[in-house]
């Protein structure tokens, strides 16, 4: 285990003294994982070659009530932390569910559910 740590750090440092700066480890694994990434078909992925730290995906749902929907989401990855923290992703299709009040924020328990739909009824008694 102390070899492979080794040997890892000092291809690190080799292909730092190439580029002048340290390439950070979360980066190279990102740049493995996508390679071996498959994709499903109704699935794509877009991302910018000088930067793949952020990207978007695009997702077009083949059943379901949202079938023949595009959804985006946009994930960003912090290289320094990667795969120990996971990446952020924020989705950027506004989608309409009875979960989510008029802001668009999720409801996240029923009680907060309750308090709403009760707030509302009682303004418009």
């Amino acid at each position: 285990m102390a070899s492979f740590a080794f040997a890892r750090k000092r291809k690190e440092t080799e292909l730092s003294k190439q580029g002048g700066e340290a390439i950070p480890p979360g980066l190279l694994r990102l740049k493995k994982d996508f390679e071996e990434l498959d994709l499903p078909r109704t699935m794509k992925m877009n991302m910018n070659p000088d930067d793949i730290s952020t990207f978007t995906v695009d997702l077009v749902p083949a059943e379901g009530p949202w079938r023949g929907g595009l959804f985006v989401f946009k994930f960003t990855v912090n290289t320094m932390s990667y795969p120990h923290e996971p990446p952020v992703a924020l989705c950027l299709t506004q989608v309409c569910t009875p979960a989510r009040n008029r802001c668009g924020r999720g409801l996240r328990n029923l009680r907060a559910r309750r308090l709403l739909l009760s707030g509302l009824s009682s303004k418009h008694q």
